[in-house]
């Protein structure tokens, strides 16, 4: 009998999400192991103050300090002076939860950035959402951390808070969305990548 090999043949999304799966777990592993030579990165200063907060004319206030840890590819921790910890959610963005396809790829890279300035960061924002957390601009070394994400395909221009953002920042994070995916960078690879948005409405938090 002939076989046309229809059977075998696997659907081409789930291959890719297979591929990033694989691929996460390989940075996952790299990432530990950049833990156990920096487990507690961010942690001291020569005058122990990791939190100095600066006051603009516009309304908007700078956070000078140093990331303790990176709970997802928008989301870290920074730490203040007092010991007490600050949730920072990246203005703007929406990257893949830490279970998604690509998810941990996108944390990944936001570390790396991170090591590359020795997690000193300024935080731009103009306040706190419901939940506590400073909704703000991540810089470090002069980068626009959350612009980055995008460019280099490890998150979503977050279109509900668009409102949020500067316009000049909304120009440039939309156009590098709209380039990363015509590229096909990064989460972008995958020919139908699921909106973090809806994959959270899948996978409700119990």
């Amino acid at each position: 009998m002939k076989n046309n090999g229809n059977n075998a043949r696997v659907p081409r999304g789930k291959m890719w999400r297979n591929i990033l799966l694989i691929l996460g777990a390989v940075a996952l592993i790299a990432s530990y192991i950049a833990d156990i030579r920096d487990p507690h990165p961010g942690t001291e200063t020569q005058d122990n103050r990791l939190f100095v907060e600066q006051a603009h004319k516009d309304g908007s206030q700078t956070l000078h300090a140093r990331v303790t840890r990176v709970a997802d590819g928008d989301t870290v921790y920074i730490k203040d002076d007092e010991g007490k910890e600050a949730r920072v959610r990246l203005l703007g963005i929406d990257a893949p939860e830490s279970k998604q396809a690509y998810g941990v790829q996108s944390a990944e890279h936001l570390k790396r950035n991170l090591r590359d300035a020795e997690y000193h960061v300024q935080v731009i924002y103009r306040g706190r959402d419901q939940y506590g957390r400073i909704i703000g601009k991540l810089v470090a070394d002069g980068k626009d951390l959350n612009l980055d994400q995008i460019k280099t395909g490890n998150a979503w221009v977050y279109k509900n808070y668009l409102r949020d953002l500067q316009p000049g920042d909304k120009k440039l994070y939309l156009n590098a969305e709209e380039n990363a995916r015509t590229k096909r960078i990064g989460l972008w690879a995958d020919p139908n990548p699921q909106n973090p948005r809806d994959w959270r409405r899948e996978h409700p938090r119990n």
